[in-house]
């Protein structure tokens, strides 16, 4: 039989991926008309496509806003690949599950900035798995670390403008960069109201993934803190309480300009 494993398989630049996947569609454009016998038509469509790649690690090797080459292919070589800056990066996700004591990963979205064309290619990853463990990492709002979180995350969205087809694109869209926005979740168990932060304040916040590093970003605003109490689950066990929080970026606060730098101090934005 033909069949193969993703064992092997890599895409070029993204380093300690569990998974990727890429999704080629054509734009549907069925139309209907009085030569049409009461049914639909189709004709060629525009092209389209998108992916996700994920991986071990608190720094996703790509950021929203960036423009790469995607080659991506199995260990045979089998795979695809975009033109120069033929691929820009959506959205990404950095995930913490403290609670589970698993190590940190990251999702990387991305999408069609020109054509992506199948063949053999020669993408590898040659880099040593260093992953950074969960346990014991949280979140710091100023300068109070706060209690008992179980997990976080943190979400930078590029707000990627439309997709766009014209006459010199090929059947393929262009894309381009928009604006930059971040939301911030973490879960905290707590005993009292007083252990959680302040809705609605704006604060620099620390999302630790090491015991010197972290993501911080200034500002984000805290807007929802629900908070669920179970008193018996399936099993009849209760649950332990807490608040799934959600804080939203600002690109500035005050008259003061924010910002977000990855671990290790990097400025990302502005």
């Amino acid at each position: 039989m033909g069949v193969i494993t993703g064992v092997g398989a890599a895409v070029d630049g993204l380093p300690c991926l569990r998974q990727f996947k890429i999704v080629t569609r054509g734009i549907d454009n069925k139309v209907a008309c009085s030569a049409s016998a009461g049914a639909v038509v189709r004709s060629t469509p525009n092209k389209d496509w998108m992916g996700v790649a994920v991986g071990f690690g608190h720094t996703p090797a790509k950021l929203p806003g960036e423009l790469f080459q995607l080659t991506g292919n199995d260990s045979g070589g089998e795979g695809w690949q975009s033109a120069a800056n033929g691929a820009i990066v959506d959205r990404v996700q950095v995930v913490c599950p403290t609670k589970d004591g698993k190590d940190i990963f990251h999702y990387i979205y991305f999408s069609a900035n020109g054509a992506l064309t199948a063949g053999t290619y020669n993408a590898a990853d040659a880099t040593i798995p260093a992953p950074a463990n969960a346990s014991e990492r949280g979140v710091t709002i100023g300068s109070t670390v706060i209690p008992d979180v179980g997990m976080w995350a943190f979400d930078i969205f590029g707000n990627t403008a439309e997709p766009i087809w014209t006459s010199s694109s090929g059947g393929w869209p262009n894309r381009k960069p928009g604006n930059i926005d971040a939301e911030i979740t973490f879960s905290q168990y707590f005993n009292a109201h007083g252990d959680l932060p302040v809705l609605g304040d704006h604060a620099i916040y620390k999302l630790h993934v090491t015991a010197a590093l972290y993501w911080e970003i200034s500002w984000g605003q805290l807007l929802e803190q629900p908070a669920e109490y179970t008193v018996s689950d399936e099993s009849g066990k209760p649950e332990y309480v807490v608040s799934e929080q959600k804080a939203h970026f600002s690109g500035s606060y005050g008259g003061a300009r924010g910002y977000i730098k990855t671990p290790g101090g990097t400025t990302y934005w502005p």
